[in-house]
C-alpha cells in the first residue's frame, strides 16, 4: 500500500497542505498578537499622557499627606472588572509612592535608566499585567497598567479556532484529494484491465483513448501502437509458421510417396535409382528451405555471424554474375555488367549470397530473351548496386510486401520455378545486418529494379 501511487500522492499532498495551513496559522496568530499588543500599548500610553497632564501634587503642610488627583472616569475606561480595570501609580523622585484606586499590590518601582527622557514611554510585562512607564521632569515615574488576561483568553480561543479550522480544511483536502486522485487514476485502472485481458488469442483489444484525454492520453496511444505491432508480429509469426509448415510438407510428401511407391513391389534397379533421385531432390529442397529459415531466425535474434573484412565488391559482383550465367543462358537472357571499382568492408560470403539471390530472381522472373542490367557505383558516402530486369513488373499493392517472408507475387509461377518466397526476405536481412538498405522500383510491363545501398 505504501508503494501505491494514490497513497504517495495523497501523502505528499497532505504534507504540503499541512505545511501551508501551519504556516498560514502561525503567521496569522503572530500578526494578531502583535496587533493586540500594539493596541494595548497605545491605550496605556494615551491614558498615561492624559493622567500626566491632569496630575497635581500639592506641597506638603505639617501633618497633611500628599494627594494625587486622577479622574476616576479615566481609570474606568477599560472596564470595571478586575480583568479589565486600569490602574496608575505615581513614584516621586525620593522614592515616595502615591497610588490611585485600583492599583494592585506588588507594583514595583521602575528603575531609573541612564539618559532617560521625560514623557517618553517604555513598557514592561509582569505576568498578565502590561504597564507603561513615563519618566517625570522632577525625577519621578508614572506607571499605568492593566491586565491582559482577556486578550490572552481571546488569543487562546483564536488558537483553537485556527486548529479546528485547519483540521477541517486538512480533512476536506484529504477527502477531495482522494476523490480527485481516484478520478485521475481511473484511466490507469482501465489500461491495466485492458492489458490484463490481452492474450495471444485476443490481441485485438485496445485502450480507450477517449477516456484518457489527459497526460495519460499519449501513453495510451503509444501502448495501442505497441499492441498493433505485437498483433502484427503474432499474425506474421502465425503466417510464417503456416507457410513454413506448408513448404516443408511438400518435399516431405514427395519423399514419403516415392519411398512407399518404391517399396510397394519389386522394382528394377533403374526405377529404384529414379525414386532415390526424386527423394534426393526433395531433400535438397527441404535442406535449402531449412537453411534459409535458419538464416532468418539468426538475423531476427541478432545472432547472425558476420565477418568484417575489406574486399573488392566489383570482383564479388562479377563472380556472382558468372555463377548465374548458365541459368541466364538457359533462359535466353543477356546479363550486362557496368561495374565501377569499389572497395568495401563487410562479410564477403553474406554479401555474395544476397547479390546471387537478387540476380537469380531477376533471371527467373524475366521474359524470354530479356536482359538483366547490373550497375555498381561508388558514390560519396555509399556504394550502390542496382539490378534491373525486363520482366512484367510488380503491381504497386504487391511491391509493398515483396520483402515479406513466403510472399509471392505470382504464386503459381514461383512454385513452378522452385521459389520458396524467402529469397528477398533473406536479402533484406543480410543487407540490413551490414548497415545497408534495399529498395525496389517497378513499372508494369517494363520490369523492376532492385537497389542496394551500403555505407562506404
Amino acid at each position: 500500500m505504501l508503494r501505491s501511487i494514490r497513497w504517495n500522492l495523497l501523502g505528499w499532498t497532505s504534507a504540503l497542505l499541512l505545511a501551508a495551513l501551519a504556516g498560514f496559522g502561525t503567521v496569522l496568530y503572530h500578526r494578531l498578537q502583535v496587533l493586540t499588543d500594539e493596541r494595548i500599548e497605545a491605550e496605556l500610553q494615551g491614558a498615561a499622557e492624559l493622567i500626566q497632564d491632569r496630575l497635581h501634587v500639592h506641597g506638603r503642610r505639617p501633618g497633611q499627606p500628599l494627594e494625587i488627583h486622577i479622574p476616576e472616569s479615566l481609570l474606568q475606561r477599560f472596564g470595571s472588572s478586575e480583568d479589565e480595570a486600569a490602574y496608575a501609580v505615581l513614584w516621586l523622585a525620593d522614592g515616595t509612592r502615591f497610588a490611585s484606586a485600583q492599583a494592585p499590590p506588588g507594583v514595583s518601582r521602575p528603575a531609573r535608566l541612564r539618559g532617560e527622557k521625560p514623557d517618553v514611554p517604555r513598557f514592561r510585562q509582569r505576568g498578565d499585567l502590561r504597564e507603561v512607564i513615563l519618566a517625570r521632569k522632577n525625577g519621578g515615574h508614572l506607571v499605568v497598567g492593566r491586565s491582559t488576561a482577556v486578550e490572552a483568553r481571546q488569543l487562546r480561543h483564536f488558537t483553537w479556532v485556527l486548529v479546528g479550522t485547519g483540521t477541517a480544511l486538512l480533512l476536506a483536502g484529504l477527502g477531495g484529494g482522494w476523490l480527485l486522485l481516484g478520478r485521475s487514476l481511473r484511466p490507469i485502472a482501465g489500461m491495466s484491465a485492458t492489458a490484463a485481458a490481452i492474450s495471444a488469442s485476443s490481441l485485438s483489444r485496445r485502450i480507450d483513448v477517449a477516456a484518457t484525454e489527459s497526460e495519460l492520453g499519449p501513453l495510451a496511444r503509444v501502448l495501442n501502437r505497441m499492441l498493433d505491432r505485437l498483433e502484427e508480429a503474432f499474425a506474421q509469426q502465425k503466417r510464417f509458421t503456416a507457410d513454413a509448415s506448408h513448404e516443408l510438407r511438400t518435399p516431405l510428401s514427395v519423399i514419403v510417396s516415392q519411398t512407399e511407391l518404391a517399396l510397394a513391389r519389386e522394382r528394377s534397379p533403374a526405377e529404384y535409382v529414379q525414386a532415390l533421385e526424386t527423394c534426393a531432390r526433395a531433400a535438397q529442397r527441404m535442406r535449402s528451405l531449412v537453411n534459409d529459415l535458419l538464416v532468418l531466425a539468426r538475423a531476427d535474434a541478432g545472432a547472425l555471424e558476420l565477418e568484417h573484412e575489406p574486399f573488392d565488391l566489383k570482383a564479388c559482383v562479377e563472380e556472382c554474375a558468372s555463377l548465374v550465367q548458365p541459368l541466364a543462358t538457359e533462359r535466353g537472357l543477356t546479363v550486362h555488367l557496368d561495374l565501377a571499382e569499389a572497395e568495401w568492408t563487410g562479410d564477403l560470403q553474406r554479401t555474395a549470397q544476397a547479390i546471387t539471390n537478387l540476380l537469380t530472381n531477376a533471371i527467373r522472373y524475366n521474359r524470354p530473351g530479356g536482359r538483366v542490367d547490373v550497375r555498381l557505383e561508388a558514390r560519396p558516402g555509399e556504394v550502390v548496386l542496382a539490378i534491373a530486369d525486363t520482366g512484367i513488373g510488380i503491381p504497386d499493392d504487391e511491391r509493398r510486401r515483396i520483402f515479406d517472408r513466403f510472399h509471392r507475387v505470382d504464386k503459381i509461377r514461383s512454385r513452378e520455378l522452385g521459389g520458396s518466397g524467402l529469397g528477398l526476405a533473406i536479402c533484406q536481412s543480410l543487407v540490413a545486418a551490414q548497415g545497408g538498405t534495399i529498395g525496389c522500383t517497378s513499372t508494369l510491363g517494363e520490369g523492376s529494379t532492385f537497389t542496394v545501398r551500403w555505407p562506404a
